[in-house]
């Protein structure tokens, strides 16, 4: 299945006590793309997200012994199915989703960060390397991308825009390889070593056991990911049988089979694209007194923010002694 996303529209109302004309001052309605200095800025409009038909996942095969390597779309309920996008993007040990429409990984043995518009299938340099890196994910909150060094013993704070690395912390010889999972800013670790999963603090690097994950003899090629729209873990697993998808349980750690990738492929990168900046507004500020007698017309002002530049519509009730008296629609914009 590929998505159809689109924009919602967010309406906040406010009790306000007496008669009065209202100005709403609202935030403009387009949405810039992410930039870098490889490509030029484009914006969207604020009535439709980007995104159209996109694959429910994309996955790097790094070994398919039937198969291409290269990354691939599929559906997150039939793993058995992988459909190529493109070849040629060397070996990716870790990727994950940015909005509104890339994939990021580290380049391979670099650390030199790339991105790759599933839009228009462009792919650009970012910059920064040194440390070679593995896994790789995206924290909402803080805008940051966060990734383990290729020992998997350190994890790395890196900057969207330019690639440039910051060492946050290491840990004690655990080997948490090419998985890491970010959602609501907690991160979570796959160690291969004991195949167990691990909160890792953002802030510290300091490592949390969950619990196992139930899985038999698991090697080295492996990803994890969120699909963020429905708060589910993914985990892809390659073991001594063959490459799987498994949904992990983010209480205990422990890991159900969703099904075998096509051919029992090896995946060394797993992204879900999901749609989640449309963040609510602030709540509206009001500017205007707060007593007054009936029949007498007082100007309010009323300022609502969204923290990612979208256009807000606000209706107000206008009550007297209790009573309901005026609905008031006011436009997107203006007063």
């Amino acid at each position: 299945m590929k998505k159809n996303m689109f924009r919602k529209t967010l309406v906040i109302g406010v009790v306000v006590l007496f008669f009065g004309v209202s100005v709403v001052s609202s935030t403009g309605n387009y949405i810039e793309r992410i930039s870098s200095e490889q490509e030029q800025l484009q914006v969207f409009e604020n009535s439709m997200s980007p995104f159209n038909e996109v694959f429910e996942a994309y996955a790097y095969a790094a070994y398919w012994p039937d198969g291409q390597e290269g990354l691939y779309g599929f559906d997150l309920d039939n793993p058995g199915t992988l459909e190529l996008i493109t070849s040629g993007l060397n070996l990716l040990s870790g990727a994950c989703f940015v909005p509104p429409c890339y994939i990021y990984f580290p380049q391979y043995a670099t650390g030199v960060l790339w991105n790759f518009n599933i839009l228009t299938l462009d792919l650009y340099t970012v910059g920064g390397g040194g440390m070679a890196l593995n896994g790789l994910d995206y924290d909402d909150e803080s805008g940051f991308l966060y990734a383990i060094a290729s020992n998997g013993l350190s994890l790395y704070k890196i900057d969207k825009e330019t690639g440039a690395q910051s060492n946050i912390g290491s840990w004690p010889p655990i080997n948490i390889i090419s998985c890491i999972a970010i959602n609501d800013g907690i991160c979570y670790g796959h160690d291969v070593g004991v195949d167990a999963i691990y909160t890792i603090d953002l802030e510290t690097a300091e490592l949390t056991l969950l619990g196992e994950t139930g899985l038999d003899s698991m090697i080295f090629g492996s990803d994890m990911a969120f699909d963020k729209d429905n708060d589910t873990l993914y985990l892809t697993a390659y073991t001594s049988s063959s490459g799987s998808l498994y949904i992990c349980n983010t209480t205990n750690g422990n890991c159900s089979l969703v099904g075998d990738f096509e051919g029992g492929a090896e995946i060394t990168a797993l992204a879900i694209p999901y749609y989640n900046y449309n963040q609510p507004p602030s709540a509206p500020t009001i500017d205007g007194p707060i007593s007054g007698n009936p029949n007498t017309e007082y100007d309010f002002s009323f300022n609502t923010t969204d923290p990612e530049g979208d256009a807000v519509k606000n209706v107000y009730n206008w009550y007297r002694n209790g009573v309901s008296m005026t609905l008031l629609n006011m436009p997107n914009s203006g007063t």
